[in-house]
């Protein structure tokens, strides 16, 4: 049954285990009780657990590059340095950026789409990618550990 990770969080896992914690012989793993009531830690994890695949397309991600002049101008006036003197100033400058990289959290170009992560470009010290994603949202899935499913 095809079904999304918030429906499939909601059903019993015939794979998962809980014990009453004592390590005695009559104690062993459970995942639900005579009553049929299925525990509360054996549910399905969906794409937590090894077995989920997912049907629907991966979330699709999107670069922004961003121009950031805090930098460039530093850069240049390294580049003019004494190497020994060039090399800390870079060291620090590097340590700076990547502090900068951190911290800094640009809002999503558009609705629905969320924040990644940033590095640098090659090219130039200014030039700063900012990497988002479009959420997915009730992106469907199934536990593989029984094969796929007909519909």
């Amino acid at each position: 049954m095809l079904m999304t990770e918030e429906q499939a969080r909601t059903k019993w896992c015939p794979h998962a285990r809980v014990t009453d914690g004592s390590c005695s012989d009559e104690s062993g793993g459970n995942n639900r009780w005579l009553d049929a009531k299925g525990e509360e830690n054996c549910r399905c994890i969906a794409s937590d657990c090894m077995a989920w695949r997912f049907v629907d397309a991966e979330p699709i991600y999107a670069r922004r590059y961003v121009s950031d002049d805090r930098f460039v101008t530093r850069y240049e006036e390294a580049s003019k340095l004494p190497d020994e003197q060039a090399d800390a100033v870079l060291d620090a400058l590097d340590a700076e950026r990547k502090a900068f990289s951190d911290s800094w959290k640009p809002e999503a170009p558009e609705p629905g789409m969320e924040f990644v992560g940033i590095s640098f470009a090659d090219e130039g010290p200014a030039e700063v990618i900012a990497t988002f994603r479009w959420l997915v949202r009730d992106r469907r899935g199934y536990c593989g550990a029984f094969g796929r499913p007909e519909a």
